[in-house]
């Protein structure tokens, strides 16, 4: 096994993420190896897909595994540090006040201080996983949906043909999912970037020695999930081609690249490489090659074999790492089925109809309603505030959110160049930011956030004109493309900032005042976050007291 640390400074520059879809693909990705958790009982922290999670093995006969989210239902602690697997069960404990949550649905199954039955919301997310060819593999689906195809599984790696040679990470890669399976459809690029050969393992091209290719993909017509790719690799000295170092190439894409199996053909015999992409950010992911090489071909040429390959992948990181992503690109006659591949990506993606479907189930119209005395709260409240400053309270809100979550204050700073596309540098304008960039137009965001809940508030006594009045907002919509963690730490700023006001006053904070007010940010924030595509699971309990801030609710099923 080996493990190459990737260490870069900064960038200075536009921010790509920006430019890419800002969805995580539907699929099957891998989370760990399964050397990494071997023991029954054992507990391991991942930070995949935006999100953290914690993999355990059951401690019972079954071995199984079991990934979930991380974060404790009842106080959000991370069930990975501290926690325990409870003897003889599939069941995980939280460190903070035992309450322990089966791995297989999620349902908590105990608190030690309550007696009757527990709620049955009370749950965290759970992933479907299997565990195949030495890789720990999840299911995801922003919608929690049961798996649309079974993860990958070779019957010829299931016998005693060929034997594992080894593990080879790259954490930390700064590209998108999407670049490495239009990277199959990209014919004009091979010649260019992978024309030369190296020594293998390394970027040192050896003289008068090229490499000639032949490439052609396939769409499978039984799977739509499966695209195939084809490279028949030869080498070329002094301008011939010898047929005799023919080497057939095929890279199988189950699913958007999460996991793609390559396989190596030739005189030699056959190896098999997993090419696993697993992400943690949009643009940021941890690649992992796994060999396996039938046992009859020496150590010496598949170490050749899947070095060669690796140092090609290489020659390709240097652009994926440092391109934008063009949603209309500008192709010519021969640039290959680029175009044909994207809508072939797009089934991994939430379709229009998906998320139309999603935000109906969030019509205030139908799911919705404020009562008089809601309305009253509300109402005076926000005359409260506007009398003691309701600027001071938009900068505070915004700034104590922004400092308190990395992922928003980078966002904002990335806003300073909202278009990577289109950005003209020929103006004069710096695309150099710093940390404290977000601090640029804070006044002006500020007066769209009194503006919105003035809006909604005027709204609240008619459920049609708030519907209309929210579907029609601008404010959060840019924030919203952040994921739901983000939401929660800006309306929880909103709240607190809130309470602190009213330290000074004596005003009544009743229950019902509570409720409402919860009802009402929830509402705002998670219809737009929905309505903007980027919500990271469904939300069926959206109203909860204020001290009891959840996380949404979530529908899995696992299978």
């Amino acid at each position: 096994m080996e493990t190459k640390n990737i260490v870069r400074p900064a960038r200075r520059g536009i921010d790509r993420s920006q430019t890419y879809p800002r969805q995580y693909p539907c699929g099957w990705y891998r989370i760990c190896d399964s050397d990494e958790i071997t023991k029954r009982g054992q507990i391991k922290h991942a930070y995949i897909l935006g999100r953290e999670m914690v993999i355990f093995r059951s401690d019972d006969k079954h071995n199984q595994m079991y990934v979930l989210d991380a974060f404790c239902a009842h106080m959000g602690a991370n069930l990975a540090f501290g926690g325990r697997v409870i003897p003889d069960t599939n069941c995980i404990q939280c460190p903070f006040h035992l309450w322990e949550y089966n791995g297989e649905t999620g349902h908590c199954t105990k608190i030690p201080y309550i007696d009757g039955k527990i709620p049955e919301k009370c749950k965290v997310q759970t992933y479907p996983c299997v565990e195949r060819h030495g890789m720990i593999m999840i299911w995801y689906h922003p919608l929690n949906e049961s798996p649309h195809y079974d993860a990958i599984c070779i019957d010829e790696l299931l016998g005693n043909h060929f034997e594992f040679r080894g593990v080879y990470r790259y954490p930390n890669i700064h590209m998108h999912l999407q670049e490495f399976s239009e990277n199959a459809a990209d014919v004009q690029h091979f010649q260019p970037l992978h024309g030369k050969m190296c020594i293998p393992w390394t970027q040192l091209h050896i003289p008068h020695v090229f490499v000639h290719h032949q490439a052609s993909l396939e769409f499978s017509t039984d799977k739509s999930y499966i695209v195939y790719f084809y490279d028949t690799a030869m080498l070329k000295l002094f301008g011939k081609i010898y047929e005799s170092t023919k080497v057939d190439a095929s890279i199988t894409f189950y699913g958007p690249g999460g996991i793609t199996l390559f396989r190596f053909d030739g005189k030699f015999g056959r190896v098999y490489l997993f090419h696993t992409h697993t992400p943690t950010n949009y643009t940021e992911l941890d690649v992992e090659f796994r060999a396996y090489v039938e046992k009859k071909i020496p150590r010496l040429l598949s170490w050749y074999i899947i070095g060669n390959w690796i140092a090609q992948w290489h020659r390709d990181i240097i652009v994926w790492e440092n391109k934008i992503f063009k949603r209309t690109p500008f192709l010519v006659k021969k640039d290959g089925p680029i175009l044909k591949m994207r809508r072939w990506y797009n089934q991994f993606y939430l379709s229009k109809e998906e998320l139309e479907n999603f935000t109906d189930s969030l019509d205030c119209k139908t799911q919705y309603s404020f009562t008089t005395e809601e309305i009253l709260y509300l109402n005076e409240t926000w005359n409260i505030l506007k009398t003691t400053g309701i600027v001071k309270f938009a900068d505070d809100v915004l700034i104590r959110t922004i400092n308190q979550n990395s992922s928003l204050r980078q966002f904002w700073t990335s806003k300073i160049i909202i278009d990577a596309n289109n950005f003209d540098f020929g103006v004069g304008e710096s695309c150099i930011r710093t940390d404290l960039s977000w601090h640029i137009g804070l006044r002006e965001h500020s007066a769209h956030l009194i503006l919105t809940l003035e809006k909604l508030l005027s709204s609240i006594h008619d459920k049609n004109l708030l519907s209309r009045q929210i579907q029609s907002l601008q404010f959060l919509q840019n924030i919203s493309t952040l994921e739901h963690d983000s939401l929660i730490i800006f309306k929880i700023c909103i709240i607190d900032i809130i309470r602190e006001r009213f330290q000074i006053f004596t005003y009544d904070f009743t229950n019902d005042y509570e409720q409402a007010w919860d009802k009402f940010l929830s509402f705002i924030l998670e219809y737009l976050a929905a309505k903007d595509h980027t919500i990271q699971a469904p939300m069926n309990n959206l109203i909860s007291p204020i001290i009891i801030i959840n996380q949404p609710s979530t529908h899995t099923s696992n299978s």
